[in-house]
Order: structure tokens, then C-alpha cells, then sequence
């Protein structure tokens, strides 16, 4: 994979890990299970955006309407798939 593709796949890993983090600290039920087993399951990407350090959001990576998905399986794969 070249070096824009590991950055891209890194971005994208760490970009749904982030989005879930309010849904991972939510909930009692939760909050006796493992962050593993919380993301464990097949995620759809909704919405990516950049912000620019004078606040600007732009969508440079994955346009207005970007697709994906991204899959944790419980042995510890992950599997991503963006279009």
C-alpha cells in the first residue's frame, strides 16, 4: 500500500473511532464492557470533514457525500471499504 493509502486508512480508522467515542461512554450496560467488544460490528461512514485552522470545514478527503464502511470483527481484523 503506498503512503498515501496507509495515511488515508489510518485517517479513516481513527475518523470512525472518534465519532463512536460519545456512544462508547454512554449507558450503565456499557460501561461494563470492553472498548473492543463496544466496536466490535460493521460501521457506516455518514459524514467526513476537515477543519481548517481558521475554523473553514471542508471536505477535501471524501467530497460531500463520501460512502464506506468499516468492520471490527472480534479476533482483532478490521476490514475497510471506502468509495
Amino acid at each position: 500500500m503506498n503512503r498515501l493509502g496507509t495515511r488515508t486508512l489510518i485517517a479513516f480508522s481513527l475518523g470512525f473511532i472518534l465519532a463512536l467515542s460519545p456512544a462508547l461512554t454512554a449507558g450503565v450496560a456499557s460501561a461494563q464492557q470492553t472498548l473492543k467488544e463496544r466496536v466490535v460490528g460493521m460501521w457506516r461512514l455518514l459524514s467526513w470533514e476537515s477543519v481548517r485552522s481558521n475554523g473553514d470545514v471542508v471536505n477535501l478527503w471524501m467530497g460531500a457525500h463520501p460512502t464506506g464502511t468499516i468492520m471490527y470483527l472480534p479476533n482483532g481484523y478490521m476490514a475497510v471499504q471506502s468509495g
